[in-house]
């Protein structure tokens, strides 16, 4: 299976994460000196491209004021703990890639609402750790057909 966003490179799903988040691929020690040191702004535009929202809808899921977003794009990078919350959501979509066969698929599963999330997306929440790896526990039920 091969994933496309817009103009980005072909890849697997397996290189979608650092692909998405500007890294070298297959490279996770990367990933984290990269989160620690916070990551660039780009790769927040281009995760937001790949969940099929707006920079305003992704900063308001990663907890990110207009005002911070806009002081992040002026120094091109973004803090340590933003970089986290958008590791996670990034995290999200490769692994939706993986479980549901397609980057249109994992958009429309993200941003729908799921009754066993309460009636919420994915998406909103996983805007906490714990809710995003209950995100990943539904999605691992879902590649294992397990009731979910």
């Amino acid at each position: 299976m091969v994933v496309s966003i817009s103009t980005q490179p072909v890849y697997t799903p397996q290189e979608l994460l650092t692909q998405l988040l500007g890294l070298h691929p297959g490279n996770r020690l990367q990933v984290i000196e990269a989160v620690a040191q916070g990551l660039e702004v780009s790769a927040f535009e281009r995760v937001a491209a790949a969940l099929g929202v707006t920079e305003k809808r992704l900063a308001e899921l990663l907890r990110i004021k207009p005002s911070t977003l806009a002081r992040r794009k002026r120094i091109g990078r973004l803090s340590s703990e933003e970089s986290e919350r958008l590791y996670r959501m990034a995290f999200l979509v490769e692994r939706a890639v993986q479980v549901l066969g397609s980057l249109d698929g994992a958009q429309r599963w993200l941003t729908t609402d799921k009754r066993a999330l309460g009636g919420v997306s994915p998406l909103v929440f996983a805007k906490t750790e714990p809710g995003a790896r209950e995100v990943e526990d539904l999605l691992g039920r879902i590649e294992y057909g397990l009731p979910s």
